[in-house]
């Protein structure tokens, strides 16, 4: 049995349709009298059809956002970015399963680590609104590692950092390239969580899949 496993943040230990909708409350909040509808739901489901999980910049974003929320008065695109950074790590709602397992895997002695994408200050903002820091004896950020999945090195950093080696090592994470392939790529063993993005049709389907979190203990242990 390996005696290591690192997680993707977003997405995999994030419910990041979830968060959004969270966001949504703090969005009709403070634009409440701007906006045409302060239906929580129309305003979500737009939030999330703009976000297309995440992997725009957040500039083109907030932009789209002033041209598909139903206003009556936009604010600029500058307004809505900085209200995304400022509220959106702490509408951040967890996925469901994920603090059991990662308890259910420190009691097994198991090392953990996070290798996620994204900026220094927002992911450490999600990472303690949800509490789970004491869950990991390595974070590894990519704009403090100065590496972006799937790119080896910042695998690297957090094998260096937890003294281990990839054949001892999981890897869990959505995202079929930046988490699965960027991860076998330098010898780790992936596990993909589905239902966030389609498989690639050009590179064969991973052996270990899962739909829910709580399928990984069965799995490893």
């Amino acid at each position: 049995m390996p005696s290591t496993i690192l997680f993707d943040l977003d997405d995999t230990l994030i419910d990041r349709k979830a968060s959004i909708r969270t966001y949504a409350t703090f969005l009709r909040r403070d634009f409440s009298s701007q906006l045409q509808t302060t239906d929580l739901e129309v305003l979500a489901d737009i939030l999330i059809a703009v976000d297309r999980g995440g992997y725009r910049s957040r500039a083109a974003v907030s932009a789209d956002q002033t041209q598909a929320l139903p206003w009556i008065t936009p604010p600029s695109a500058e307004t809505l970015l900085a209200h995304w950074m400022e509220h959106f790590p702490q509408a951040s709602e967890i996925r469901e399963h994920a603090r059991e397992v990662l308890q259910q895997l420190r009691d097994h002695g198991l090392s953990i680590g996070m290798v996620t994408n994204g900026s220094t200050i927002g992911q450490n903002r999600k990472i303690d609104t949800l509490g789970l820091r004491p869950y990991f004896s390595s974070i590894v950020i990519s704009e403090t590692a100065g590496f972006k999945k799937p790119a080896p090195a910042i695998f690297e950093i957090a094998l260096t950092e937890l003294g281990k080696q990839p054949e001892e090592t999981w890897f869990v994470g959505d995202n079929p390239r930046n988490d699965i392939i960027g991860s076998a790529n330098i010898g780790l063993l992936p596990i993909w969580l589905s239902g966030s993005h389609p498989w690639p049709e050009d590179v064969p389907t991973p052996s270990n899949q899962i739909s829910s979190l709580d399928e990984i203990p069965a799995l490893i242990l």
